[in-house]
């Protein structure tokens, strides 16, 4: 399974586009970002907070000159567990725990992962890695001082569960961002970036800490304000890799009008999600999925999805280490639903169809002498809002591998008229179809136009087709250097067969006919006047680029894609 299995359509998931991004591919990205924090000349700063409890026994912050004056100038953080003396000072004071830390890979090889997605929960386990960290507090249960250090990369195992925030539903963002948020759909504001709830983040109980039982009592108030202390450090120091954004005036060409966030598990062979121990490899695979409508469209709740993504490499049991693998090659995927597409181009070509979509009148101006008979024929321009609704919609009959029709424009009036004095009679038919569909890497467009007449004017005979014209134009899908969807003319595959008979009508009879002729010529598509969706921001301000395009075996839009610092 794999991006040709994109089946947005479905009515248990129906979403407009779906950008999936790989666990693998958000680690990558906050590697990143601490690589570019250490590398800078205002990396992390060593973060050092006290605690004393209030009234009712929970923890406030205070500042160590308030914390010496409680505590006979006894600083918890130098205190060692031989200092009896400065020990029993400390407990008899309000003095609850202090933790001094500095964000980053304890390491300097940044190799860990700092990020796995639940999925199912729309929440990630998130890795508080420190390059440094000590901890001081008085445990009550088990009536001992704890003073530790991180001496080693493994030894202080922090981590959180915390929540996705779906930005269209946050009353908590700063007004000025709530205020963009209220404008999407109306405007060029586009939602951007990953989002934590760091509000909801809760220290797992898997915490790893010397000397602390997660069943004490000082546990959950201490990681919590400690995980609260960390992901402030991000927002005094750098902008925030795991905050909020909104960009204007947004490249994208489908701006979407709703958001939503669902965690995929990876799914095997028959499209079921491994979610009992999965390996690292598979947990690497699966994708945290942002869901949009556009047009206003009902975003309906988020579902695992019965495909992936990327392809497995099940032939090797290790993908993380095949640089051959999907997981390696890409970031991700984006995929448009077909219906949504369908109905983009749509939009592009409706005035095109309405500039051959007519209705002929034809009127008999008889005279006294039959040979003086005149017809006068009148095209009449169709309101094309009154053809027949064009959208196709998947039709499995036509499954995967063969062509998918996506929109049907269909038009075709007719007018007969006759005379009194020689028999002469005129029968005009005009026919416009323009069909679109699409296969594998290329999408077709199908156009006829016919002129259809019968008549014999002034005992002048003629039946034929003035116009009857065919078009074919193949288009294949293409990724230029700047990562652009486009689409490029396929001469070999693209035709023009032109059965048009010339009038042979007397000129002034003939005339308005070789005129209208001249004037519905078609003329062969030389580029789709369409642009496609180019930009997405997401995690870490990266951009993403196209890596390839085409339609899935169910007729969506899907492309492979990396962020632009991974190309």
């Amino acid at each position: 399974m794999s991006i040709q299995d994109s089946y947005l359509v479905q009515p248990k998931y129906g979403y407009d586009m779906v950008v999936a991004v790989t666990q693998k591919a958000l680690n990558n990205t906050i590697k990143e970002y601490y690589a570019t924090v250490a590398a800078s000349n205002t990396p992390f700063t060593l973060q050092t907070c006290y605690f004393v409890k209030d009234a009712t026994g929970n923890p406030v912050a205070i500042d160590q000159a308030s914390l010496l004056a409680l505590t006979n100038n006894i600083d918890p953080l130098t205190v060692t567990s031989s200092q009896t003396d400065d020990i029993k000072t400390l407990v008899k004071s309000t003095f609850y725990f202090a933790f001094q830390f500095e964000p980053g890979d304890p390491t300097g090889t940044n190799k860990f992962t700092y990020l796995t997605l639940n999925p199912g929960a729309n929440s990630v386990i998130y890795y508080l890695l420190c390059t440094t960290i000590k901890i001081a507090f008085w445990n009550p249960d088990a009536q001992t001082w704890i003073n530790v250090t991180q001496t080693r990369a493994n030894e202080f195992n922090i981590n959180a569960n915390i929540d996705l925030q779906n930005v269209l539903d946050n009353s908590n963002l700063p007004p000025a961002v709530q205020a963009e948020v209220k404008n999407l759909g109306t405007t060029d504001v586009n939602v951007q970036q990953l989002l934590f709830d760091f509000d909801s983040s809760v220290v797992n109980p898997t915490t790893d800490l010397p000397g602390l039982d997660s069943a004490s009592s000082v546990f959950k108030p201490l990681m919590q304000q400690f995980a609260t202390a960390y992901f402030n450090a991000y927002a005094a120091t750098w902008v925030p890799v795991l905050n909020y954004a909104l960009t204007q005036n947004n490249a994208s060409s489908l701006i979407p009008t709703r958001m939503d966030l669902y965690i995929d598990a990876i799914n095997n062979g028959q499209g079921d999600p491994v979610t009992v121990d999965p390996t690292l490899s598979q947990s690497d695979l699966s994708t945290l999925n942002y869901l949009f409508s556009v047009n206003g469209d009902a975003l309906p709740a988020g579902a695992q999805l019965n495909w992936n993504w990327l392809e497995d490499n099940g032939v090797s049991p290790t993908p993380d280490l095949d640089p051959n693998a999907d997981v390696n090659l890409y970031s991700g995927a984006i995929a448009i639903k077909r219906d949504a597409f369908a109905r983009y181009f749509a939009s592009q070509l409706d005035q095109y169809v309405a500039l051959n979509c007519f209705s002929p009148t034809v009127l008999c101006q008889p005279q006294p002498s039959p040979v003086d008979d005149s017809f006068l024929a009148s095209f009449f321009p169709v309101d094309v809002s009154q053809l027949t609704d064009p959208f196709q919609p998947y039709s499995p009959f036509n499954g995967p591998g063969s062509d998918q029709l996506l929109m049907y424009w269909f038009n075709q009036s007719a007018s007969a008229k006759g005379t009194v004095w020689a028999g002469d009679y005129m029968d005009v038919t005009v026919h416009f179809v323009l069909t679109l569909s699409v296969l594998d890497t290329t999408l077709t467009i199908y156009q006829d136009l016919w002129l259809l007449l019968n008549a014999t004017i002034n005992r002048v005979p003629y039946s034929g087709a003035p116009i009857k014209k065919t078009y074919t134009d193949v288009f294949d899908l293409v990724v230029d250097d700047s990562g652009n969807i486009a689409f490029q003319v396929n001469a070999a595959q693209s035709s023009v067969l032109d059965q048009s008979v010339p009038v042979t009508l007397p000129y002034e009879q003939g005339q308005f006919l070789v005129n209208y002729i001249n004037s519905l010529s078609v003329q062969s598509f030389t580029q789709v006047p369409i642009t496609m969706p180019k930009q997405f921001v997401f995690p870490g301000g990266n951009a993403f680029t196209f890596k390839d395009a085409q339609f899935s075996d169910y007729s969506d839009l899907v492309c492979h894609v990396t962020y632009l610092k991974e190309s």
